[in-house]
């Protein structure tokens, strides 16, 4: 990968409080490696999930949903759950997808998938520029 244009991608422990369980997922999200702890209330525990994670990370931006999608991808007791999220960060839409055998798991991480698209996508206007001039 090409350092100036691919994302640094960090893993990232997300832990949530209320089933007291947590996971790894990766980020473009800049940290000094720290571990962040947030709670937030919200319109349900997927929104509130959101907040938390907004807060976390200390994303400035306001992120609207405007799409959300869960479906089984699993049979049985340990059926697995697919969440599909867009968000519209400013003019753009960005989306993420995430599985889980908790709805809300899979949410985060579909949540954190959108966002580091976004991250990951943000500054590619100057790269574009940069291929283009050399082209």
């Amino acid at each position: 990968m090409r350092k100036d244009i691919h994302p640094d991608y960090r893993e990232v422990v997300f832990h949530d409080t209320s089933s007291d369980f947590s996971f790894v997922t990766r980020s473009t999200i800049k940290t000094e490696d720290k571990m962040h702890e947030e709670s937030a209330t919200g319109d349900g525990p997927v929104d509130a999930c959101f907040r938390a994670i907004n807060r976390a990370i200390n994303f400035q931006e306001t992120a609207k949903l405007e799409h959300y999608q869960v479906r089984s991808v699993t049979a049985g007791k340990g059926a697995q759950g697919e969440v599909i999220v867009r968000i519209k960060i400013q003019d753009s839409a960005y989306s993420g997808k995430g599985v889980s055998t908790d709805t809300i798991r899979a949410s985060a991480k579909a949540y954190l998938q959108a966002l580091n698209h976004y991250e990951s996508l943000k500054n590619m206007e100057n790269v574009f520029e940069e291929i283009t001039e050399t082209v």
